[in-house]
């Protein structure tokens, strides 16, 4: 189950032979019993931000919201 962004600590740019927009993202993720914070790659495409479990996945729209807000204001 994967659940809603609460914070972003960091995207960091990262080399990517395959794409010109790749990142290393730190964040917390809500879960009922604890929130959780990890890193995982993410990549920006025409139709949003994704993330990598076995293949691209698209970001939920309020994540994409969150993840634009942090970009923008960094």
């Amino acid at each position: 189950m994967f659940n809603n962004i609460i914070s972003i600590e960091e995207l960091r740019k990262t080399q990517s032979q395959w794409h010109d927009q790749s990142y290393e993202m730190t964040f917390t993720l809500g879960r009922p019993a604890k929130n959780v914070t990890f890193s995982t790659y993410v990549r920006k495409y025409k139709e949003g931000w994704c993330f990598y479990s076995a293949q691209w996945y698209l970001f939920r729209k309020k994540d994409q919201d969150k993840i634009n807000a942090f970009v923008s204001a960094s």
